[in-house]
């Protein structure tokens, strides 16, 4: 995953490049020693391409565990956390997926994110009466 967010990055990248000259991006195949010169972008486009079933077999991976109502995401960037926020991952239920703002530090339990689905829901059934 963190290779194409890499790689789509440098995409966008020469994409703003091209857009703002007018020329497309040129990079040579062999770094600074010198070499024929590639289109970057068709070059990044075909990059990005190749880790796409990476990525669905990944997903597809994850989806095997069972699921819990909610997780908990950080991201390195705000740039990381907005595109994720635009996500559809699920198209076709829309609740099966949902991006909520992340609460303050001061908001988290802590310690809770290391319990799983039954230790939460044990936790909850012994303080329901004390509440």
């Amino acid at each position: 995953m963190r290779q194409w967010d890499v790689k789509q990055g440098q995409l966008e990248a020469a994409l703003f490049q091209h857009h703002a000259t007018g020329q497309r991006p040129m990079v040579n195949t062999r770094g600074c020693f010198g070499g024929p010169k590639v289109d970057l972008i068709d070059k990044l486009t075909e990059e990005v391409a190749a880790l796409a079933p990476r990525i669905l077999a990944e997903r597809e991976a994850a989806l095997k565990y069972a699921q819990t109502p909610s997780w908990f995401v950080l991201f390195r960037t705000q740039k990381a956390a907005a595109i994720a926020a635009s996500c559809n991952i699920l198209p076709m239920n829309q609740s099966l997926f949902q991006v909520h703002p992340a609460p303050g530090p001061e908001e988290v339990n802590w310690q809770s994110l290391w319990f799983n689905h039954q230790q939460r829901l044990l936790r909850g059934w012994l303080t329901a009466p004390c509440a």
